[in-house]
């Protein structure tokens, strides 16, 4: 059966951001919830009911983090130059990390994903200027590169400094390799749907509870079951030696994986009407702390940049 490579075995990634079960995760987000819910109480000195009326639900912040994955993962589809499928990863991945710890109500999520996807940029060595990133950016452009030269430290920290993604691309690229011999059918664009799996799965908790094989290795089942090839008898022969019991031990973490976590493009009305809906309360109960808008954002960003200006 496939293991995780020595490099994800021993990383920080598997010791600090692979969890259990789902548990641990709904667990992490009410705390974040209950935090920024408080924090909200004691600004407008409301009573805790009258809060939590006027707060973001779970559900709702939940909704907002995930809608916002997906527009990143098409920001960077669209970005010019082209992407490797890599940096994109690790973006996606820093930015649900960064919201596995922190609510929507204290930093909106439109002012972390650019942040999150420059970070990759550089982390992943992907070499271009803040001017050529910066075209990518549909408007309000002078704010936002304003926003992440003055918040990259900030991400960081938050990330816990953790900032090496292990994706499953390269386990993926195993698969590949050993299916081009063992498949019939055309590689490529099994390969392609792979790779589009993958990336959609990052959008989800997937890759907090499943090792980058195990996701490479469902993105590749469904892929080759969606061009009519046998994935079952590919496992069973490659992958496991022809041990039917590990065979059908992987497969059912397989099917766990892919039935818990249906990888599909997201959005449509539904969701737009919802996030609209969304957005008008966190206006309510959004922190000004985290806002770049507000006159207290802009404060305390003034008054760091004039006490470090005395130590130059």
């Amino acid at each position: 059966a496939q293991t995780a490579s020595p490099m994800f075995s021993t990383s920080s990634q598997k010791r600090r951001w692979l969890f259990e079960s789902p548990d641990e995760l709904d667990q992490l987000r009410q705390d974040c919830h209950t935090r920024a819910v408080r924090d909200f109480a004691h600004r407008h000195q409301l009573s805790p009911a009258d809060a939590e009326a006027q707060a973001l639900t779970q559900a709702e912040a939940n909704l907002l983090v995930s809608q916002y994955a997906t527009v990143l993962v098409n920001t960077c589809r669209s970005f010019k130059p082209d992407l490797p499928p890599t940096v994109t990863a690790t973006a996606v991945h820093y930015f649900r990390r960064f919201y596995l710890l922190h609510s929507p109500m204290e930093v909106h999520p439109r002012d972390v994903l650019f942040t999150c996807l420059y970070l990759a940029c550089k982390v992943d060595e992907f070499s271009l200027s803040i001017g050529q990133f910066a075209e990518n950016i549909p408007r309000n452009k002078e704010k936002y590169v304003d926003l992440i030269l003055n918040s990259e430290l900030y991400l960081i920290d938050k990330l816990g400094f953790d900032l090496i993604v292990h994706a499953p691309f390269r386990p993926l690229e195993g698969l590949l390799l050993k299916a081009a011999a063992a498949l019939p059918g055309s590689i490529d664009l099994l390969g392609r749907k792979a790779v589009d799996f993958v990336i959609l799965s990052l959008t989800s908790d997937a890759a907090f509870l499943f090792p980058p094989a195990q996701i490479a290795l469902a993105a590749f089942v469904d892929s080759a079951e969606g061009l009519g090839l046998d994935a079952g008898q590919f496992v069973l022969g490659q992958l496991c030696d022809g041990d039917a019991g590990s065979s059908s031990k992987l497969m059912t973490r397989i099917r766990q994986l892919l039935r818990d976590f249906p990888v599909a493009e997201g959005g449509g009305g539904g969701a737009s009407e919802a996030l609209r809906l969304i957005d008008r309360k966190l206006a309510v109960c959004r922190d000004p702390a985290g806002d770049p808008d507000s006159q207290l954002f802009k404060d305390r960003r003034a008054r760091i940049q004039e006490d470090a200006g005395r130590f130059l």
